[in-house]
């Protein structure tokens, strides 16, 4: 059988957050720049609890940022300092201190994660991902124009089924390798020691899927792991409810405008050598012909997958929030026999559930402490007499550059929601601090530029076939497109929406 977890070893790389190489001289500034903070004068306007959890925030922020330790465990040391901070300062007791710092963990945001992993292990495990993946490549022709098309849309049915970037990266790394293979192309290194070009070919296959996973990830709540937690901070901090549905409204239109311009960017700029590639249809033909007819176990799984989808898409008549539509589907797959508690368990990065849920605890604290007010205070102070549309421009672009140099989406968002939900708020303009945020959700999947930026981008770079300057060359411009769009899609078709 198959699993997710496999899935990306097939790309013979190892998930470098997971990996976590530690760097302790970052580490160490991380702490020191904590203790600054609690050593510097208290700023007229905010309290010694407001100072602390900022000090916090700025620790937590440092060792993101530098990857100073494995991501998954700065889920219990978040936990750890939440805990200590609204124990020893906020004045609650301990009891309710810890009761505070694990309140993230109850978070519907959390538990929707969990759940779609769960029909994510039934698509992978029946083998339902691989045979749609195979069927339309399979009809997809050889043409390198048309295949490259075929291989970016079929990125955002595979959202559906797989959760996970990194897992969509690795599933569709091997088809990749199968396709550039077939054409004789060789990794960039070997060709230049042979004396020869590198093939563009390869790096347009590559870099069209690298674009088309990002682009597919921001079009669904479920499509990545980012956007239940975005989903949760709005929740949180604006009072906004961003339903299934209602997401495939705000940001399928514009993902997919996108993914068609990239479609005729890449091709433009990696200008294939030659008009007709058969490699990838060939696997793919080959593929489904050892699948067999489609299985029982295959049919039900998507039947059930289907039945969320309905209803996930639906919600605006039920209300059912998609966390218990993606429980209680899940919990028919177990009934079936469909998939085993061992397989989910196998499946589910139970890390990242502990850090999303501390973080958000994190934000809680933020706000609860008044941190998230004062910044907001500041922020204004210094953007006093902009226009709104140059600070939300600025804002935007601010986030860009950090989350250029940031691994994880997610890295960008926690520390940066509550400065741009309170600067937004001051506007007094109903919806703006919603929208806002929602673009910098968006700004999260904006990683075009290096490989380091995404674990999805490092699956496809490990393949060889393109270098980092053939992304830094091709990703400025796509990113600076990308941002563009986002913010004419949150001031035109968000507008006509009634968002603000």
């Amino acid at each position: 059988m198959n699993s997710i977890s496999s899935v990306t070893e097939k790309s013979g790389l190892k998930n470098p957050l997971l990996a976590g190489a530690r760097k302790p001289v970052w580490l160490l500034i991380a702490v020191i720049s904590a203790c600054v903070i609690m050593l510097l004068p208290t700023p007229a306007g905010l309290t010694f609890y407001g100072k602390a959890s900022l000090a916090v925030f700025l620790l937590i922020a440092v060792i993101w940022a530098s990857e100073a330790v494995a991501f998954d465990i700065t889920g219990p040391l978040l936990i750890t300092l939440v805990t200590l901070v609204t124990w020893g300062v906020g004045g609650m007791t301990s009891a309710n201190a810890m009761n505070f710092a694990l309140s993230g963990l109850s978070n519907s945001a959390v538990w929707l994660i969990f759940g779609v992993f769960i029909l994510s292990t039934a698509a992978i495990e029946t083998n339902l991902a691989y045979r749609l993946a195979y069927f339309i490549v399979a009809r997809a022709g050889a043409k390198p124009r048309i295949l490259t098309l075929a291989y970016m849309l079929l990125e955002y049915p595979l959202a559906l089924l797989m959760p996970s970037i990194t897992a969509r990266a690795g599933f569709m790394e091997p088809i990749c390798r199968a396709t550039v293979i077939s054409t004789g192309a060789l990794p960039v290194e070997e060709s230049l020691k042979l004396g020869q070009q590198p093939s563009k070919f390869a790096k347009l296959i590559y870099l069209a899927n690298l674009y088309a996973i990002l682009l597919s990830g921001i079009s669904f709540l479920t499509a990545a792991t980012t956007w239940p937690f975005v989903a949760a901070l709005l929740k949180k901090l604006t009072g906004f409810d961003l339903t299934w549905g209602y997401s495939v409204i705000l940001f399928l239109p514009t993902a997919l405008i996108l993914t068609i311009i990239a479609w005729f960017y890449l091709n433009w700029f990696f200008k294939p050598e030659f008009d007709i590639a058969t490699g990838g249809q060939q696997k793919a033909q080959d593929e489904l012909q050892k699948l067999g007819p489609m299985s029982i176990r295959e049919k039900q799984t998507l039947f059930i997958i289907s039945i969320a989808i309905i209803f996930w898409a639906t919600d605006f008549i039920h209300h059912l929030g998609p966390t218990v539509i993606a429980l209680g589907v899940g919990w028919f797959l177990w009934l079936f026999g469909i998939v085993t508690w061992q397989q989910v368990s196998r499946n589910t990065p139970w890390g990242l559930l502990v850090v999303l849920g501390s973080a958000l605890a994190l934000g809680n604290l933020v706000e609860q402490s008044g941190a998230m007010a004062w910044i907001g205070k500041v922020v204004l102070s210094l953007t006093n007499g902009m226009p709104i549309l140059l600070i939300f421009t600025i804002l935007i672009l601010a986030s860009a550059i950090v989350r250029s140099m940031e691994a994880s989406g997610i890295a960008l968002i926690v520390p940066i929601a509550p400065i741009i939900v309170a600067a937004a708020q001051g506007w007094h303009i109903p919806g703006a601090a919603t929208v806002l945020l929602m673009v910098i959700g968006t700004v999260g999947h904006a990683a075009y530029l290096l490989p380091m930026q995404m674990t999805s981008n490092m699956v496809m770079y490990s393949s060889g076939y393109f270098e980092v300057k053939d992304m830094l060359k091709s990703g400025w411009a796509f990113s600076l497109i990308y941002l563009l769009f986002w913010i004419i899609t949150a001031y035109t078709y968000w507008k006509w929406l009634g968002l603000w």
